[in-house]
Protein backbone atom coordinates (compact mmCIF):
# COMPACT_ATOMS: atom_id res chain seq x y z
CA UNK A 1 0.00 0.00 0.00
CA UNK A 2 1.11 3.65 -0.42
CA UNK A 3 2.69 5.52 2.45
CA UNK A 4 0.29 7.61 4.50
CA UNK A 5 0.12 11.23 3.36
CA UNK A 6 -2.66 13.80 3.90
CA UNK A 7 -4.25 16.12 1.35
CA UNK A 8 -3.90 14.00 -1.79
CA UNK A 9 -5.72 14.65 -5.07
CA UNK A 10 -7.99 11.86 -6.33
CA UNK A 11 -10.64 11.20 -8.99
CA UNK A 12 -12.70 8.22 -10.12
CA UNK A 13 -12.19 6.94 -13.67
CA UNK A 14 -15.65 5.71 -14.68
CA UNK A 15 -14.29 4.08 -17.86
CA UNK A 16 -11.37 2.13 -16.39
CA UNK A 17 -13.16 1.69 -13.02
CA UNK A 18 -10.13 2.81 -11.00
CA UNK A 19 -9.21 5.70 -8.71
CA UNK A 20 -6.30 7.92 -9.75
CA UNK A 21 -4.43 9.45 -6.81
CA UNK A 22 -1.70 12.07 -6.94
CA UNK A 23 0.53 14.06 -4.58
CA UNK A 24 -0.07 14.48 -0.87
CA UNK A 25 1.69 16.51 1.78
CA UNK A 26 5.20 15.10 2.25
CA UNK A 27 4.66 12.38 -0.36
CA UNK A 28 7.11 11.69 -3.21
CA UNK A 29 5.18 8.69 -4.63
CA UNK A 30 3.64 10.69 -7.47
CA UNK A 31 0.88 8.94 -9.44
CA UNK A 32 -0.98 6.01 -7.87
CA UNK A 33 -3.90 3.92 -9.14
CA UNK A 34 -6.30 1.97 -6.94
CA UNK A 35 -8.42 -0.84 -8.43
CA UNK A 36 -11.34 -1.51 -6.03
CA UNK A 37 -12.41 -4.68 -7.87
CA UNK A 38 -9.01 -6.25 -7.22
CA UNK A 39 -8.37 -4.32 -3.99
CA UNK A 40 -5.00 -3.52 -5.51
CA UNK A 41 -2.69 -0.49 -5.70
CA UNK A 42 -0.48 0.17 -8.74
CA UNK A 43 2.46 2.51 -9.26
CA UNK A 44 2.25 3.29 -13.02
CA UNK A 45 5.43 5.46 -13.05
CA UNK A 46 4.64 7.74 -16.01
CA UNK A 47 7.61 9.29 -17.83
CA UNK A 48 6.73 12.82 -16.67
CA UNK A 49 4.63 14.03 -13.74
CA UNK A 50 3.44 17.31 -12.23
CA UNK A 51 5.32 18.62 -9.18
CA UNK A 52 4.15 17.07 -5.92
CA UNK A 53 1.75 19.10 -3.83
CA UNK A 54 -0.42 19.39 -0.78
CA UNK A 55 -4.10 19.70 -1.72
CA UNK A 56 -5.11 20.88 -5.18
CA UNK A 57 -7.84 18.78 -6.77
CA UNK A 58 -8.67 16.43 -9.65
CA UNK A 59 -11.81 15.71 -11.67
CA UNK A 60 -12.42 13.14 -14.39
CA UNK A 61 -13.64 14.47 -17.76
CA UNK A 62 -15.72 11.56 -19.10
CA UNK A 63 -16.09 13.07 -22.58
CA UNK A 64 -12.32 13.33 -23.15
CA UNK A 65 -11.33 10.45 -20.83
CA UNK A 66 -8.87 12.69 -18.99
CA UNK A 67 -8.20 13.42 -15.33
CA UNK A 68 -7.76 17.18 -14.84
CA UNK A 69 -5.42 18.32 -12.04
CA UNK A 70 -5.24 21.93 -10.88
CA UNK A 71 -4.22 23.96 -7.85
CA UNK A 72 -2.30 23.63 -4.61
CA UNK A 73 -2.69 24.58 -0.97
CA UNK A 74 0.76 26.11 -0.37
CA UNK A 75 2.53 26.35 -3.75
CA UNK A 76 2.15 28.25 -7.01
CA UNK A 77 1.90 25.62 -9.76
CA UNK A 78 1.19 27.69 -12.87
CA UNK A 79 -0.06 24.75 -14.94
CA UNK A 80 -3.21 22.85 -15.90
CA UNK A 81 -2.44 19.12 -16.05
CA UNK A 82 -4.30 16.18 -17.59
CA UNK A 83 -3.66 12.46 -17.09
CA UNK A 84 -4.65 9.66 -19.46
CA UNK A 85 -4.82 6.32 -17.62
CA UNK A 86 -4.77 4.24 -20.80
CA UNK A 87 -1.62 5.95 -22.11
CA UNK A 88 -0.15 6.46 -18.63
CA UNK A 89 0.62 10.00 -19.73
CA UNK A 90 0.56 13.39 -18.00
CA UNK A 91 0.32 16.48 -20.19
CA UNK A 92 0.86 20.17 -19.41
CA UNK A 93 -2.06 21.71 -21.31
CA UNK A 94 -0.72 25.32 -21.36
CA UNK A 95 -4.05 27.12 -21.88
CA UNK A 96 -3.84 30.79 -22.85
CA UNK A 97 -5.71 31.95 -19.71
CA UNK A 98 -5.82 30.37 -16.25
CA UNK A 99 -7.36 31.13 -12.86
CA UNK A 100 -5.01 32.55 -10.21
CA UNK A 101 -2.65 29.76 -9.14
CA UNK A 102 -0.84 31.00 -6.03
CA UNK A 103 -1.99 28.95 -3.01
CA UNK A 104 -5.46 28.75 -4.58
CA UNK A 105 -6.63 25.58 -2.72
CA UNK A 106 -8.89 24.76 -5.68
CA UNK A 107 -11.79 22.30 -5.59
CA UNK A 108 -13.00 20.71 -8.83
CA UNK A 109 -15.93 18.69 -10.11
CA UNK A 110 -17.03 17.56 -13.58
CA UNK A 111 -20.29 18.64 -15.19
CA UNK A 112 -21.12 15.84 -17.68
CA UNK A 113 -24.14 17.72 -19.03
CA UNK A 114 -22.07 20.66 -20.31
CA UNK A 115 -18.78 18.71 -20.47
CA UNK A 116 -16.75 21.16 -18.43
CA UNK A 117 -14.77 20.97 -15.21
CA UNK A 118 -16.12 23.40 -12.63
CA UNK A 119 -13.58 24.94 -10.22
CA UNK A 120 -13.94 27.09 -7.11
CA UNK A 121 -10.69 29.05 -6.69
CA UNK A 122 -9.44 30.86 -3.57
CA UNK A 123 -7.57 34.16 -3.96
CA UNK A 124 -5.75 35.44 -0.86
CA UNK A 125 -4.47 38.94 -0.13
CA UNK A 126 -2.43 39.75 2.97
CA UNK A 127 -1.03 37.12 5.31
CA UNK A 128 -1.49 35.52 8.73
CA UNK A 129 -4.24 37.22 10.80
CA UNK A 130 -4.71 39.98 8.21
CA UNK A 131 -5.28 37.57 5.31
CA UNK A 132 -8.46 38.07 3.30
CA UNK A 133 -9.90 35.45 0.96
CA UNK A 134 -12.13 35.62 -2.10
CA UNK A 135 -13.74 32.71 -3.95
CA UNK A 136 -14.13 32.73 -7.75
CA UNK A 137 -16.07 30.41 -10.06
CA UNK A 138 -14.26 29.11 -13.17
CA UNK A 139 -14.82 26.38 -15.76
CA UNK A 140 -12.32 24.43 -17.84
CA UNK A 141 -13.20 22.95 -21.24
CA UNK A 142 -10.55 20.30 -21.92
CA UNK A 143 -11.71 19.86 -25.52
CA UNK A 144 -11.07 23.53 -26.31
CA UNK A 145 -8.27 23.80 -23.70
CA UNK A 146 -9.96 26.92 -22.36
CA UNK A 147 -10.51 28.34 -18.87
CA UNK A 148 -13.32 30.85 -18.36
CA UNK A 149 -14.26 32.91 -15.33
CA UNK A 150 -18.02 32.65 -14.98
CA UNK A 151 -18.79 35.79 -12.90
CA UNK A 152 -22.17 34.63 -11.54
CA UNK A 153 -24.43 37.18 -9.84
CA UNK A 154 -23.28 35.94 -6.42
CA UNK A 155 -20.38 33.71 -5.41
CA UNK A 156 -19.74 31.66 -2.26
CA UNK A 157 -18.64 33.56 0.82
CA UNK A 158 -14.91 33.64 1.53
CA UNK A 159 -13.31 30.71 3.35
CA UNK A 160 -9.75 29.64 4.02
CA UNK A 161 -7.87 26.39 3.31
CA UNK A 162 -9.52 22.96 3.41
CA UNK A 163 -12.96 24.51 3.88
CA UNK A 164 -14.74 23.37 0.70
CA UNK A 165 -16.11 20.21 -0.94
CA UNK A 166 -17.59 20.29 -4.44
CA UNK A 167 -19.67 17.60 -6.22
CA UNK A 168 -21.98 17.50 -9.22
CA UNK A 169 -25.49 16.00 -9.18
CA UNK A 170 -26.33 15.19 -12.83
CA UNK A 171 -29.94 14.32 -12.05
CA UNK A 172 -30.41 17.92 -10.83
CA UNK A 173 -28.03 19.62 -13.29
CA UNK A 174 -26.42 21.25 -10.25
CA UNK A 175 -22.98 21.58 -8.70
CA UNK A 176 -23.21 21.46 -4.90
CA UNK A 177 -20.59 23.17 -2.74
CA UNK A 178 -20.17 22.62 0.99
CA UNK A 179 -18.45 25.76 2.29
CA UNK A 180 -17.30 26.62 5.82
CA UNK A 181 -16.54 30.26 6.59
CA UNK A 182 -14.17 31.06 9.43
CA UNK A 183 -15.11 34.56 10.71
CA UNK A 184 -17.83 33.88 11.76
CA UNK A 185 -17.71 30.10 11.40
CA UNK A 186 -20.73 28.86 9.46
CA UNK A 187 -21.41 25.67 7.51
CA UNK A 188 -22.99 26.57 4.18
CA UNK A 189 -24.38 24.76 1.13
CA UNK A 190 -24.31 26.54 -2.25
CA UNK A 191 -25.53 25.35 -5.64
CA UNK A 192 -24.43 26.41 -9.12
CA UNK A 193 -25.94 25.72 -12.51
CA UNK A 194 -23.77 26.28 -15.59
CA UNK A 195 -26.82 26.53 -17.83
CA UNK A 196 -29.83 24.69 -19.12
CA UNK A 197 -29.18 21.14 -20.28
CA UNK A 198 -28.87 20.56 -24.07
CA UNK A 199 -31.80 18.60 -25.48
CA UNK A 200 -29.69 15.48 -26.04
CA UNK A 201 -28.30 15.52 -22.48
CA UNK A 202 -31.33 16.28 -20.34
CA UNK A 203 -31.01 14.96 -16.75
CA UNK A 204 -33.05 11.87 -16.01
CA UNK A 205 -36.01 12.64 -13.71
CA UNK A 206 -35.67 11.68 -10.06
CA UNK A 207 -37.95 8.85 -9.06
CA UNK A 208 -39.50 9.12 -5.64
CA UNK A 209 -39.18 6.09 -3.38
CA UNK A 210 -41.29 5.00 -0.43
CA UNK A 211 -39.08 4.45 2.61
Amino acid sequence: TPKLAPYRCASWDSDEQVVVVFGGEGSSEGTLIYDPARNEWRWPKPANEPPGRSEGNMAYDEARKLHVLFGSQFDNDQHTWTYDVRRNEWRDMKPEVQPPTDKNDAVLTYDPIHRVVLAIIKITTGSDDSAKHELQTWTYDAGANRWQRMNPTSEPESSSNRARNLVFAPELNLAILENCTSKPREQQVWTYRFGEAPADRKPKPIRSRRV
